[in-house]
């Protein structure tokens, strides 16, 4: 059989587990098998046409109508064009006696894919990259941070309360109604909402750095709101997540991840403002390029997600 043509960036999987036959009048008419390709045989008197139901999504070679394909069977060749999930739907029709080409009784079956994006070597590398990089800008930070200047901006309830009102009130109810109003697709929806559900990066405090913001107060807000995200990303999937889509019911939260992210924020944070205790000189030196530090980090972490992506 023929391998299925895609993109380069994008692999085309089975979504239902293990391999199904369907039956028509007691014979096997399509199988789903545990490959890339769809095989089904036709009898004789059997038509089967094969048809994509989102073609944005996965696209089928013509979509022709096969008849008789006999018990060798007949490939199709689905073809990935944009991250997702589609459904194959055959119709299969028996034709009427002495009327060839009449449909008697039509049965359609669905055959369901998913269409992946395939992991490069940048792909992998990517998450490394990225901590590296925010890793030594947040170390050159820590050189220009007092820690009682930090402590300050903690004890401030006002603005990280706003700052958390914001991310895990108003950002999830309007990315949630922006989804509704805008997108068709219910996935696209459920990726929207699940942004607005998220707290905001690492390199969030690297722009505040940037234009002059009140550093203290934004690695206070991230770190509040990564803390905050364990518990409220799950409450609100749960509240309207669920109520997308039957496939927005299966997630899985990045418990480690975020976790991760806390440590990438504290531990480079500690280790500049050891350094600036220790090595005053080394520090003042960190401190005085810190912007130019921070603008080559942001245009390598733009570039790099511009080349995985």
């Amino acid at each position: 059989m023929p391998k299925i043509k895609t993109p380069k960036s994008v692999l085309i999987r089975q979504w239902t587990s293990g391999s199904q036959c369907y039956t028509v009048d007691g014979e096997t008419v399509f199988c789903q098998p545990c490959g890339k390709q769809v095989l089904f045989a036709s009898p004789a008197n059997r038509t089967i046409t094969v048809a994509s139901d989102d073609t944005g999504v996965a696209t089928v070679s013509l979509s022709p109508a096969y008849q008789g394909a006999g018990a060798n069977g007949t490939t199709v060749k689905v073809h990935g064009v944009f991250l997702g999930y589609a459904n194959l739907r055959f119709t299969v029709c028996t034709a009427l006696e002495g009327e060839a080409g009449s449909p008697q009784h039509c049965a359609t079956f669905v055959y369901k894919v998913a269409v992946l994006r395939v992991r490069s070597v940048w792909n992998k590398l990517f998450p490394f990259l990225v901590s590296v990089l925010v890793a030594v800008n947040f170390i050159s930070m820590g050189c220009d941070l007092e820690l009682e200047v930090l402590v300050a901006a903690a004890k401030k309830p006002l603005p990280p309360a706003l700052g958390l009102a914001c991310q895990f009130l108003f950002m999830p109810l309007a990315s949630y109604g922006i989804g509704a109003l805008l997108l068709q697709n219910p996935l696209t929806r459920f990726a929207v909402f699940v942004m607005g559900c998220c707290p905001g990066g690492n390199a969030s405090n690297l722009w505040t750095l940037l234009f002059n913001g009140d550093v203290p107060l934004s690695i206070t807000m991230t770190f509040l709101s990564t803390l905050a995200s364990i518990g409220m990303i799950p409450l609100w999937l749960f509240l309207l997540g669920n109520r997308m889509s039957p496939e927005t019911r299966r997630y899985r939260i990045p418990y480690v991840g975020i976790v991760l992210s806390l440590v990438g924020i504290m531990a480079p944070l500690a280790v500049g403002m050891a350094l600036k205790k220790k090595k005053p000189d080394w520090a003042t030196r960190l401190a005085k390029h810190l912007k130019t530090i921070t603008i080559m980090v942001l245009c390598l972490l733009i570039i790099f997600t511009a080349v995985v992506n």
